[in-house]
Formats: C-alpha cells, sequence, structure tokens
C-alpha cells in the first residue's frame, strides 16, 4: 500500500484521481510498502519504510499548478510527464514489487471520450 503525508490535500487527491492506484493518508500505526513525502515532514522515528522524498522535485506541486493555472503556448503533455515521473518512482522503490493501475479506457477500446461543461458564472 501507498502512503501519503502532504499538506496540500487537492494536490495529492487530484494525482491519484488521474494515476488510478490505491492510496492512503500515511498513519503511523499501520503499513507501508512506500510513502510519498516531504523527508521533513515525518518524526525521526518514522524510517521504517521506503521513502519517495518530494523535497527536491514535488510531483504533487507540478500536477496541482498545472491543473489550477495552465501553461500557455504548451504543447507537451506536461501532466502524463509527471505521472510518469512518479510512476517511475514508485517501480524504484525498494519494497514496492506491483504497480496496478487501472486504465482510463474501457476494456477493450484504445481511447474514450467525455463530453463535460463546466459552469463558470452561475447567475448574473
Amino acid at each position: 500500500m501507498i502512503g501519503v503525508i502532504y499538506q496540500d490535500e487537492y494536490a495529492v487527491e487530484e494525482t491519484f484521481q488521474l494515476l488510478k492506484i490505491p492510496w492512503e493518508w500515511y498513519d503511523v500505526s499501520k503499513e507501508f510498502n512506500v510513502v510519498i513525502g516531504r523527508k521533513e515532514d515525518l518524526n525521526s522515528k518514522d524510517v521504517n519504510f521506503n521513502l519517495i522524498d518530494l523535497s527536491e522535485d514535488d510531483i504533487f506541486k507540478k500536477i496541482s499548478d498545472l491543473l489550477n493555472q495552465g501553461v500557455m503556448r504548451n504543447r507537451e503533455p506536461l501532466c502524463e510527464m509527471y505521472l510518469d515521473e512518479l510512476r517511475r518512482k514508485l517501480k524504484q522503490s525498494k519494497q514496492f514489487t506491483t504497480l496496478v493501475e487501472i486504465p482510463p479506457v474501457p476494456l477493450g477500446y484504445s481511447y474514450m471520450v467525455a463530453l463535460t461543461h463546466d459552469v463558470d458564472i452561475t447567475s448574473k
């Protein structure tokens, strides 16, 4: 199981909605295969797990900023690149051997289309 310790709950929840892998908030009473967070947010006693340290490369912040602010004139799939970076770090961790990810397409199809409508102004 993946445990997460991070200040910005929105950033974490949005990231894992995109990744579609099981995770939960870090709890010292539980055992985790890997914990994602910043080293400075953990007690020095909490060393019995494999840590993916976001102190220097904060993937959650990058994804949150991208989703909230966007990047003008960008032609690269930045969000997918950040998610791939996190996937790579998870696969490289010593204790985490299997990464099960639910694909974002229906079984037997190569793509999916979702039509949405954002309401920016709800009244005059």
